[in-house]
């Protein structure tokens, strides 16, 4: 389990609780709407700028594999397989990273409202706003 604090990812459950910095890693905790997903051994980390893709094979030391800018600062994020959907103010970026070092953009989507959290289950994604809760269904495999 990473937990952020003051800039660092604390990993529970490894050596008691290792605080690791995350190599090209800089965000303002506070104000940046930052969100990290670990999946299938690689972290999706989410900054003011867009996507960062780290190997977690091992969480004592992530290694950075690639980024992606997204045009808009991300507010959520969630992954289903080798799909990471990237929340900012008024759009939905679906991207795949079937090969983690090389990220890239399927599409967009407008929103409604801004999305302030989102969950994926059973090939559904769960997007809440301050008044709605938005349901997307998603494809198990990236296209």
């Amino acid at each position: 389990v990473l937990t952020l604090r003051g800039g660092r990812f604390e990993v529970a459950g490894v050596g008691g609780g290792k605080v690791v910095k995350l190599k090209g890693f800089s965000a303002d905790e506070g104000s940046s709407g930052l969100g990290m997903v670990v999946d299938k051994g690689f972290g999706y980390f989410v900054n003011p700028t867009g996507l960062t893709v780290y190997d977690m094979a091992d969480p004592r030391d992530p290694l950075r594999l690639s980024s992606l800018d997204i045009p808009t600062k991300p507010t959520a994020v969630a992954t289903h397989h080798y799909l990471i959907f990237i929340f900012s103010a008024d759009t939905l970026h679906t991207v795949t990273a079937a090969n983690p070092e090389a990220p890239s953009l399927l599409h967009t989507t407008p929103l409604p409202a801004p999305v302030t959290a989102a969950h994926t289950a059973h090939n559904f994604l769960y997007a809440l706003t301050s008044k709605h809760l938005l349901v997307y269904s998603v494809s198990k495999t990236p296209s």
